[in-house]
């Protein structure tokens, strides 16, 4: 377009030159002398200046503003890939330090745990049911996970591998009505079966039976794994008593417990490939 504009002032400006040239030439040709002639080529030149003028600095200033708006497109381009690498090392920077955290977190669980073999996994993707709770892991066969391996948490235990892929697995919480685990309570040694059940699985509770009538349990108590069996290890902290409640048979107790991790929030965990229990 601006080229199409350049050839237009260019016939243009061959016309009003060779106007002022006529005009240059009269006045050369009569002289000051002939002033009727004089008068009369400024009358003719004067105007064609007047506007040969006015139209190149009107065209100088259009194409120097459209050099400009060239000069700008050129400068904003060169910002936005600058932006753009910017924001490549400002991810590359994130990742970086999401991976160092990361990495700490697992070196501290791994001094937590000194007798487990442990590593990190993160969840992508979660059971889309009401009456399941599991969710699946980026850590698989390939890893060394196998099934029945325990999930755990910086709180405590979440869960154990119930479906294994190469490079994934899925993991059953204890709030899953198909678990069930030994508990027992933390200073007394008072053992309870803990098992997930429908009606409290959006609460993160979990109900404890099997607890023999009057046993010294009491609301408050901390829970954890009892290792009866051998396939847990003891001590993975589990939760936290409630309320403690007679049968309605009148043969024992049961109890409400509250799940020691909020599961639905977590991101990431950890898998306990293997352990040893310190005798």
């Amino acid at each position: 377009m601006r080229g199409f504009f350049r050839s237009l002032f260019g016939k243009i400006l061959i016309i009003a030159v060779a106007v002022i040239l006529v005009g240059a030439a009269l006045l050369a040709i009569f002289g000051e002398g002939s002033s009727v002639f004089r008068r009369t080529a400024l009358a003719i030149v004067s105007p064609f200046q007047k506007g040969y003028t006015a139209v190149y600095n009107a065209v100088e200033r259009f194409f120097a503003a459209g050099e400009r708006y060239d000069d700008l497109l050129k400068e904003n381009e060169d910002l936005r890939a600058q932006i753009a690498e910017l924001e490549g090392q400002l991810r590359d920077v994130s990742e970086i330090m999401d991976e160092n955290v990361s990495l700490r977190d697992l070196l501290g669980m791994k001094q937590r745990y000194e007798s487990y073999d442990i590593i990190n996994a993160t969840i992508i993707g979660w059971s889309d049911t009401s009456w399941r709770s599991c969710f699946t892991v980026n850590r698989g066969s390939d890893d060394g996970v196998e099934l029945g391996d325990c999930v755990i948490s910086h709180n405590g235990l979440v869960g154990r591998v119930s479906e294994l892929g190469g490079s994934y697995a899925e993991v059953t919480t204890l709030l899953d009505p198909s678990s069930g685990i030994g508990v027992s309570v933390v200073g007394n040694g008072v053992t309870a079966l803990a098992k997930g059940q429908l009606e409290y699985m959006d609460s993160d509770r979990l109900l404890l039976s099997s607890i023999p009538h009057g046993s010294n349990i009491f609301a408050g108590d901390l829970l954890e794994t009892s290792g009866l069996g051998g396939s847990i290890p003891p001590g993975l902290i589990v939760g936290k008593v409630e309320r403690v409640s007679a049968s309605p048979d009148g043969m024992g107790d049961y109890a409400v417990a509250v799940l020691a991790e909020d599961v639905s929030a977590l991101t990431g965990v950890y898998i306990i490939l293997d352990f040893s229990v310190e005798e």
